[in-house]
Parts: structure tokens; sequence; C-alpha cells
């Protein structure tokens, strides 16, 4: 970050998880490492956020969009818990189930 942002480097390092959750009022919370470092309650704000991480020419973070998608199994494991929601991957079966049913 340039030097007058005053940024800790050590803030956010590899490995560091910057969570973003847009609530269904709109609000979007930044938490990092698990800790609420801000909430934003306008949704074009939000909106703008994404879209410059995940923008494709030029991303705030280039590492940060190429792994937006890893957080997807955690944000859709709760799914599983849903009655005629099933994932592509539990559909898929262990190789344990696919040895029974044989």
């Amino acid at each position: 970050a340039p030097a007058e942002y005053n940024a800790d480097p050590s803030c956010c390092a590899r490995g560091t998880d910057l969570v973003f959750t847009w609530r269904k009022n709109g609000d979007l919370e930044v938490r990092l490492d698990g800790r609420l470092i801000d909430s934003f309650p306008v949704p074009d704000l939000a909106k703008g956020i994404f879209y410059e991480y995940l923008r494709g020419d030029d991303p705030m973070s280039v590492d940060a969009r190429d792994h937006f998608a890893d957080g997807l199994p955690f944000l859709l494991a709760p799914l599983a818990s849903v009655r005629g929601v099933s994932s592509p991957i539990m559909s898929q079966g262990s190789s344990e189930e696919t040895e029974n049913n044989k």
C-alpha cells in the first residue's frame, strides 16, 4: 500500500481471512480473521467493493479474485441440511457409497 495509507503490512499477509458478508438488509460486513472491521449500510458501496475485487481487467487483488471461489463450499454447506437441495459434489458420492451400490 502507498505510504500515505499508513497501512500495517502484517495486517493482511497471505493466509489472512478477509470475509465479505452481504446481509439480507443490504449491508456489507467486512471481517478480518473473524473480527468485524466495518459494516457498510449502502448497497451500492457493497456492489462497488465486489466489482473492484472481481473485475477482470484490473482487480484490486488478482490473488483475491482468483480465490474468491475457494469460499463457495463454506457458503453452500448449510444447504446440505435443506430438504430437496443437493450438492453436485455430494451427488457424485464417495467411493464407499459407490462400492455399496454395486
